[in-house]
């Protein structure tokens, strides 16, 4: 039937039965040659970070004891993407474990300068963690980050120099 081809497609049979012993191993397994920019962990699960086709994307592998599973693929993600002139900001949930990344770009065309931090606040009195990634033709990329518990949250908002962003359920 179609539904089963589908489910065979969305769910390899291998994620019955694959673990791995880093959440790089598990996505190195169905990814290979990507770039890994940043591992970011939450509770039970981990968001990856990295580089293909000249551009950023985010994939998740949720954990099961001391063990990682598979990569989950954006058809599972809930992502909000939304931006003014300076910052991107992306709201991904993986709905297994009920954790939402709030990433935060901040792209830069000259590496050779250091750019001051952004001053972030969100309704949740939560810090963000910082790193950069240096791209090809002198660019780099801020990023700030941090992982929460969405199952108690209806409504989230960050503020990033003074403008709002919203996520809500």
């Amino acid at each position: 039937s179609y539904t089963a081809f589908g489910v065979m497609i969305y769910t390899p049979v291998e994620s019955l039965f694959m673990r791995f012993s880093t959440a790089e191993e598990a996505f190195a397994y169905s990814n290979i040659g990507y770039k890994i920019d940043m591992i970011i962990e939450g509770k039970d699960c981990a968001f990856i970070v990295y580089a293909s086709s000249g551009s950023h994307h985010i994939d998740y592998v949720n954990k099961d004891g001391d063990q990682w599973l598979l990569v989950k693929r954006t058809l599972y993600r809930n992502e909000k993407l939304t931006g003014d002139k300076n910052y991107s900001v992306w709201f991904l949930e993986d709905p297994s474990t009920r954790q939402l990344l709030v990433l935060i770009a901040q792209p830069f065309p000259d590496s050779n300068i250091e750019l001051d931090q952004a001053i972030i606040s969100d309704s949740q009195n939560n810090n963000f963690e910082r790193f950069q990634i240096n791209e090809e033709y002198n660019l780099k990329t801020y990023y700030y980050y941090r992982v929460i518990d969405s199952s108690s949250i209806g409504h989230y908002e960050v503020v990033i120099d003074g403008s709002p962003f919203s996520y809500s359920k």
